[in-house]
């Protein structure tokens, strides 16, 4: 596989030269990359990232000038946060998982001197909404962020649950990240067969629809919906919310009387 270089901005900053098929380094770190290998992990010589160069072309281009606070739903392997911290040079990123970050992990962290920029807490399910809160509380206080990223569970219920917990945590104008929004969709039968994980649970797209519906009844809520790619989804968060508030999307939207059926 041939890895293309970040662009624009981020390009700038990224030191990253071509190792192998699926592998690149940062100043710091040594990635590999895949999309199909589910059982890729990190070890004391990587770290496993599971996105191709395409999706992270993608955070590239949505993401807003001068990130100093992250706050990421799912780090699975840790690749994303690491990715992010060494190549954007925030402030703070703050990551959940229900898996716990493994030894060598948290070994690439401590070598390369980032424990206060990067903060992981393992057994927190996304749809805790007091956990999340709790989290963001006493890891940003009062600061706002300027990104919130989810690729964790892909479920329409637990993914509302952690939106409607964290949204107000950004700052107006910050971006909420969604990927992998359009499973149900897909056309490859892994997807559409009744073998597919996802099989008889509700389509995340159903989130998407709820925010289309938010935004029209109050862009000042949810500013705008940009579905990017059938993997990738950027919500702008608004200047209307209290900061730190929390939503319940049905308490939003106007239906004109009519009934939100999920698909």
């Amino acid at each position: 596989m041939h890895w293309k270089f970040w662009k624009k901005n981020l390009a700038r900053r990224l030191e990253r030269r071509s190792l192998a098929e699926g592998s690149f380094q940062t100043k710091n770190f040594t990635f590999a990359s895949s999309t199909s290998v589910f059982t890729l992990e990190t070890n004391d010589e990587s770290i496993a990232l599971l996105k191709d160069s395409a999706m992270l072309d993608l955070y590239e281009e949505h993401l807003p000038p001068n990130v100093k606070r992250i706050f990421e739903i799912g780090f699975f392997e840790g690749g994303m946060p690491l990715l992010l911290a060494d190549t954007l040079s925030p402030e703070k990123i703050v990551a959940i998982d229900y898996k716990l970050p493994s030894a060598a992990l948290m070994r690439h962290i401590e070598r390369a001197g980032f424990e206060n920029r990067i903060r992981l807490f393992g057994r927190t399910m996304q749809d805790d909404g007091v956990a999340l809160r709790k989290i963001l509380d006493d890891e940003f206080g009062d600061s706002p962020l300027d990104v919130i990223t989810d690729d964790c569970s892909h479920e329409y219920g637990y993914t509302k649950a952690s939106f409607e917990a964290s949204f107000g945590y950004l700052r107006p104008g910050g971006k909420f990240f969604l990927e992998d929004w359009g499973w149900a969709h897909w056309p490859d039968d892994k997807w559409q067969s009744d073998e597919s994980y996802f099989h008889g649970r509700p389509a995340l797209t159903n989130l998407l629809f709820e925010l289309l519906m938010v935004h029209a009844s109050d862009p000042s809520i949810v500013a705008k919906i940009e579905a990017v790619s059938p993997a990738f989804a950027v919500i702008t968060r608004g200047d209307g919310l209290r900061h730190k508030e929390k939503l319940s999307l049905p308490a939003i939207y106007k239906t004109s009387g009519r009934s939100f059926s999920t698909l």
